[in-house]
């Protein structure tokens, strides 16, 4: 792709951005998107043929982005078996790095599409992706199997609250990244792998 379809295609994600800090996703018109972006009709059907098709690029980036950074995390595992609290601790440094980099790269993309105003079909692809995920990393993690987790209804449970906090996780830091750092979301991903919600809350107190 050339830096000037690149620009372009920059110029109208921003528009986008702009307009979904006002409007929701289902609301919002095509030309609602060009007018924000400063591009003319022609620009804008060069390379998409509506809103929905731009959507479309849009969040196939984004998941395959995500997809291939979970992946160049993942390897940092490929040692471990069976990991201790504090090895979780220690590789929550480097099994998120590539992964909160590519949100850190794109937080403002993300936090409007996975705000009130953005597409819940993305924020629930993205948890089909952390589940798929989840069941690559368990070997590693957790001395279990693929097999396994799929089989018995209580580590599918488990399962189920693991994700749900890293995604949670995923959607406070992008609320809060003005003042925390991928550091700050690299600590806190290891502490919701190693403690429970009590521990965490007596630690606040304390």
């Amino acid at each position: 792709m050339d830096v000037r379809t690149i620009n372009t295609k920059n110029r109208i994600l921003n528009g986008l951005i702009k307009v979904l800090s006002t409007q929701k996703l289902s609301e919002c018109r095509t030309i609602d998107i060009i007018n924000q972006a400063e591009v003319s009709k022609k620009t804008f059907y060069n390379y998409f043929k509506n809103k929905k098709d731009f959507i479309h690029w849009v969040e196939t980036n984004i998941l395959t982005s995500l997809k291939n950074a979970l992946q160049k995390d993942r390897t940092s595992l490929e040692d471990t078996h069976n990991a201790s609290e504090q090895k979780i601790m220690e590789l929550a440094n480097s099994a998120f790095n590539v992964t909160l980099k590519y949100c850190d790269d794109h937080k403002d993309t993300l936090a409007v599409l996975l705000s009130d105003n953005g597409d819940i079909n993305l924020y629930h692809a993205i948890i089909n992706l952390a589940n798929d995920e989840f069941l690559e990393r368990a070997p590693y993690l957790f001395n279990t199997t693929r097999a396994e987790i799929q089989k018995i209804p209580l580590y599918k449970f488990f399962q189920t609250l693991y994700v749900d906090s890293i995604i949670r996780l995923l959607l406070f830091w992008l609320n809060h990244r003005s003042t925390m750092s991928i550091d700050d979301g690299k600590y806190l991903a290891g502490l919701i792998q190693t403690k429970s919600n009590i521990q965490l809350m007596k630690s606040l107190a304390n």
